[in-house]
């Protein structure tokens, strides 16, 4: 039992801690093969570019998952700690070079009975202009096991697929590639699928089973095959992977069933009387994010001992993984928070919508007429007019009871007209003005609302952060921090968007926008950790 505590991962101040387990001498770490890692430590989001698990791939991710995998973001570098516990790497267009420990562990993954799941791109897309694009980063690994890249760009949809040609392609009628690369075989261990109909001597699909290692590769030409669409901010990406008139998503359960086919990807070391070492390795957040997703079935474990247990979730608090003391036969449920009520829609200040005003000549216009007549022209959406009526307000009745809802409706009428500056202007005024108004905390927010039309992201970020500075405790405060964060990735001030995101899983637990706040933070490379 005491070797069982010893296997479980532990929470420890928010860090997740994995106890891998290794057999000493001669024999190489326990294979228990539930992860699935993507690599997102080599560039892969540089320029318009967005591989990541919860980015342009993640709907590939979520296929891993469906296959009852859990899906790592390798984050810092691929070591054999990262691998320790994986049955498949995900090469997601790397687009800088492994270092020589890293092509190191790689290969002796694969010889132990890990598996790659390489992506490559058109020769030339070198998104981070480091002098190299990723059919020249793989090809620094790959020919070894009999996989090469040629150094081309094809364009070519649809391409027709005889599913009867080969097992990975069953159940497949087409596919595309959007600028790619096409792959070769170098070697009797290896064959490659699907014609160019333009080049048929050239392939799109590429396997191995080298001899001499236990792991097997699937290599693919393009990264478009994979992208769905998703990404951060400012990325213009494309639905490639869930095109209903291509075989994308069968393509991929596929090419997972062919890299399953070695067995040895799914079991431990059969000798189980090996003497044991418990190597306590920290895959922290600056290394490694965990993916969980709440509907996420969980997975069968097998202890070293040969014991299995049921883990729930990927190793995320209140999971078996995640007690120090071992697992108990019923885990016990963790207390349920209590959340504080958020609003699901903004609300706005109300001002009066037909005020009271006395009986005048005609033609006399006093801050109640004026006030009524620009209340009208602005639900009629005639800015123009509204404006002409509130600004004569403000002019004449400097001191009228209807200033502060003349201010904020001339401000809307302003942006309305695309003058952002003078809407600006106003709604800032009113911040320093009506500091007492109950309406306050709503005009950060329009001020916001107005920098961001203006494309001034960084001006829009920190009328949202001071807002928060303010009001601390207020129910928006969350929100407001988190869509600083929002407008700074806008800006690419992505470190700056890192910070924000982080204070508000610090100091706002239980707001609905923490898990938001991680998803970014996992997204940008900062982990989940905070």
């Amino acid at each position: 039992m005491e070797l069982m505590k010893k296997s479980f991962s532990s929470l420890v101040g928010g860090v997740v801690l994995s106890a891998v387990i290794g057999f000493g001498g001669m024999f190489s770490p326990v294979f228990s093969a539930q992860d699935v890692v993507f690599d997102e430590c080599h560039a892969q989001t540089a320029g318009n570019a967005d591989w990541t698990a919860t980015g342009g791939f993640s709907d590939l991710a979520n296929v891993f998952k469906s296959s009852g995998y859990n899906v790592v973001s390798a984050k810092k570098t691929i070591d054999k700690n990262i691998l320790a516990n994986a049955s498949i790497l995900v090469m997601s267009e790397p687009n800088s070079v492994y270092t020589k420990q890293e092509q190191a562990d790689i290969v002796d993954f694969v010889k132990r009975g890990g598996n790659l799941f390489a992506v490559a791109d058109h020769a030339g897309a070198d998104r981070n202009n480091d002098g190299i694009d990723a059919v020249g980063v793989l090809n620094q690994i790959l020919p070894q096991f009999g996989i090469q890249f040629d150094a081309n760009k094809m364009n070519e949809f649809p391409i027709p697929i005889d599913s009867s040609s080969d097992k990975l392609l069953e159940g497949c009628k087409a596919m595309g590639t959007w600028a790619g690369a096409t792959v070769k075989a170098v070697s009797k261990d290896a064959r490659v699928l699907v014609p160019s109909k333009k080049s048929p001597s050239l392939y799109y699909i590429g396997l191995s089973t080298p001899s001499n290692c236990k792991g097997r590769i699937v290599a693919f030409g393009d990264s478009s095959i994979f992208d769905d669409g998703t990404g951060a901010p400012g990325n213009k990406l494309y639905d490639g992977f869930n095109r209903k008139d291509c075989s994308h998503i069968q393509l991929t359960k596929n090419a997972i069933a062919f890299l399953e086919g070695n067995k040895n990807s799914r079991e431990v070391s059969e000798n189980t009387n090996a003497p044991v070492t418990t190597q306590n390795l920290a895959l922290n957040d600056a290394n490694v994010s965990r993916h969980w997703d709440p509907t996420h079935p969980g997975h069968s474990h097998q202890a070293p001992d040969g014991t299995m247990y049921h883990q729930q979730g990927d190793m995320y608090p209140g999971s078996p993984a995640s007690y120090q003391n071992g697992y108990p036969s019923q885990p016990p449920v963790p207390p349920t928070p209590t959340y504080p009520s958020y609003p699901s829609t903004p609300t706005y200040p109300s001002y009066p919508s037909t005020p009271s005003y006395p009986s005048y000549p005609t033609g006399y216009e006093t801050d109640a007429t004026l006030y009524q007549a620009g209340f009208t022209y602005f639900n009629q959406n005639n800015f123009i007019m509204a404006i002409d009526s509130f600004k004569k307000l403000l002019k004449r009745y400097p001191a009228s009871s209807y200033r502060e809802g003349t201010m904020y409706y001339l401000a809307l009428s302003y942006k309305s007209t695309y003058n952002y500056n003078d809407a600006s202007k106003l709604l800032r005024d009113m911040i320093n003005e009506f500091r007492t108004s109950p309406s306050r905390p709503d005009w950060f927010f329009a001020s916001a609302d107005v920098l961001d039309a203006a494309y001034k992201y960084a001006d829009a970020s920190r009328w949202l952060e001071s807002f928060v500075r303010e009001y601390p405790s207020h129910q928006r405060a969350a929100e407001a921090m988190f869509r600083a964060g929002q407008e700074l990735e806008k800006a690419y001030k992505n470190r700056e968007a890192a910070d924000k995101y982080k204070y508000v899983v610090s100091y706002y637990p239980y707001s609905p926008f923490v898990n938001m706040s991680r998803e970014r933070l996992a997204a940008l490379g900062y982990g989940y950790g905070y």
